[in-house]
């Protein structure tokens, strides 16, 4: 009695497997495909969507698309099997009938498959933006600055009415159609009952609707469930496609401003062409370079090509980014001491051929400074170093 149940359990151990499994090879494929060029990481529309994906929505959404097909498939099985019940409860034309009434349900989910596909989209990506902004109350609040928190709240308030706007409309299209859908899966049910009771029918089919009505108002809730399901699929695979969409989305945004040549200066003198410096920085193997500009010259999305251009043989140190992970522990750490940090563990990669370091000294001593000018003076003997300074 027990051994039928043993596949229902091995079957949602393996579920859970298949969902730690897909979620990870997703996160491996976002990574390869933000990692193929620094030109994305001042991408702020990018980064946004994709901290909201990868830390908040992406297992979610496998969890419940797999769970989902996990479902499905169990109730096509018994739908499969109820449908051989029908067959051999009822009459012939009587079944016929079931089978024209799932047919119209399916002609039904396909011709609204679109309707729903694009209003589980749109409710998808605000609940993305919904869950940054959630994301990003901690700092704005935390602090206790009105002005920053009122500006969060402005935000969160407008996102979160959105997001509530459109999950409302999804599921007011969601029961519209699943009343259209249940109307069309009990007509065969209805006339049947019209039969009985108006007479029309025959002493045997009336016995055996009498005796079967409970097993048939079962089948027909088992249909009526996988009809339900069919609809949810197309929410569900609207929102497989919000996850797929961030590898559509197009890279580099942020390098569309451009440079303000003629007020960038490298050790002292005007930068000239910045893709000729570039390529120059490209092929050298050692020395030392200081960028200098004014706020929005491009003295970052220099640094950001000139990445691009080495790829790995190069480390970027940004500035002010507290979110870049270590080989040593720096949390509750100061400033200064996670640059410092950060600083030691570059220098110590023995293997990186240029040192992009923007405006490392921003968040050091005079003393600190000093002395890490001195290393990096030292550095650039046997490798390049390429600093953004004020």
């Amino acid at each position: 009695m027990i051994f039928p149940y043993i596949p229902g359990y091995l079957s949602f151990v393996t579920l859970q497997r298949w969902i730690g499994k897909s979620h990870v090879e997703y996160i491996e494929a976002l990574v390869n495909f933000i990692r193929a060029g620094a030109d994305v990481y001042r991408d702020a529309e990018m980064r946004s969507l994709v901290e909201s994906v990868a830390a908040r929505s992406s297992f979610m959404i496998i969890n419940d698309v797999v769970s989902f097909v996990h479902r499905f498939t169990s109730f096509v099985l018994n739908s499969f099997l109820s449908f051989l019940v029908i067959g051999l409860i009822l009459p012939g034309d009587i079944f016929y009938g079931y089978v024209v009434s799932l047919a119209l349900c399916i002609v039904l989910i396909i011709l609204t498959r679109r309707f729903i596909e694009n209003a589980a989209s749109v409710a998808e990506l605000s609940f993305l933006k919904y869950s940054s902004a959630l994301g990003d109350m901690w700092p704005n609040v935390s602090l206790g600055n009105r002005m920053n928190r009122q500006a969060w709240q402005r935000r969160f308030d407008t996102v979160s009415a959105v997001y509530y706007e459109n999950k409302i409309a999804l599921e007011i299209k969601k029961q519209f159609i699943s009343f259209l859908l249940s109307m069309f899966s009990v007509l065969p049910t209805v006339y049947l009952l019209w039969l009985a009771v108006n007479g029309q029918a025959s002493a045997p089919l009336i016995a055996v609707i009498i005796v079967n009505l409970t097993r048939i108002f079962h089948i027909l809730s088992s249909l009526s469930a996988l009809v339900s399901e069919s609809l949810d699929w197309t929410a569900e695979w609207a929102r497989v496609k919000v996850l797929l969409g961030v590898f559509s989305m197009s890279r580099g945004a942020a390098q569309k401003n451009g440079f303000v040549s003629d007020e960038i200066t490298v050790n002292g003198s005007p930068m000239g062409d910045p893709g000729g410096f570039v390529n120059e920085l490209v092929k050298q193997g050692t020395g030392r370079y200081t960028i200098r500009g004014g706020n929005g010259s491009g003295k970052s999305t220099m640094m950001l090509r000139l990445k691009r251009a080495i790829g790995e043989s190069a480390v970027y140190f940004p500035p002010g980014e507290p979110g870049l992970y270590w080989s040593a522990e720096v949390a509750g750490t100061s400033t200064g001491q996670q640059v410092l940090q950060a600083l030691r563990e570059i220098v110590a990669q023995k293997d990186v051929t240029h040192l992009l370091l923007d405006e490392w000294d921003a968040n050091l001593d005079k003393a600190n400074v000093a002395m890490w000018s001195d290393v990096l003076e030292r550095e650039s003997g046997s490798r390049v170093v390429v600093e953004v300074r004020h």
